[in-house]
C-alpha cells in the first residue's frame, strides 16, 4: 500500500451520483468545490512542488468547465477523472512503499 499524503474523500458525492441524486455536471462542480478546499491544505512535500500544484489548478478548471455543461457525457467524465487518478498517484520518491500524492476515496469505507 502507497504511503498517501493527503486524502479526497468524495464518497458522499459519488454514491448520491451514482444513486441518480445529482447530475454528473453536479457531481463535477462539487469535485472541482472539495479539490479547491484541498489544495488550501495540501501536505508541504505537494504544496512546495509547482508542476503537481498546477496540475491539480488544471484539474479544479476542468472539473468546473464539466459542470457547466448540461449534456455532460459520462466518457467525458471519465476522462477528467482518469487524470485526476493520475494525479493522485504520482510517485513522490523511489522508496517502498512509495510516498504517493493523494488517495481518492469514492466509497463509504476509507481505508
Amino acid at each position: 500500500m502507497a504511503n498517501w499524503q493527503t486524502k479526497l474523500n468524495i464518497s458522499d458525492i459519488w454514491n448520491k451520483a451514482l444513486n441518480k441524486e445529482i447530475t454528473t455536471a453536479d457531481l463535477s462542480k462539487k469535485i472541482a468545490k472539495e479539490l479547491s478546499a484541498l489544495k488550501t491544505r495540501l501536505p508541504k512535500c505537494i504544496a512546495e512542488d509547482e508542476s503537481l500544484v498546477e496540475e491539480m489548478t488544471e484539474l479544479i478548471e476542468e472539473f468546473e468547465s464539466a459542470s457547466t455543461d448540461p449534456n455532460l457525457k459520462t466518457d467525458e467524465f471519465d476522462t477528467i477523472m482518469e487524470m485526476l487518478y493520475e494525479w493522485a498517484d504520482t510517485s513522490l520518491n523511489n522508496e517502498w512503499p512509495p510516498k504517493k500524492v493523494c488517495w481518492i476515496n469514492t466509497s463509504r469505507v476509507m481505508p
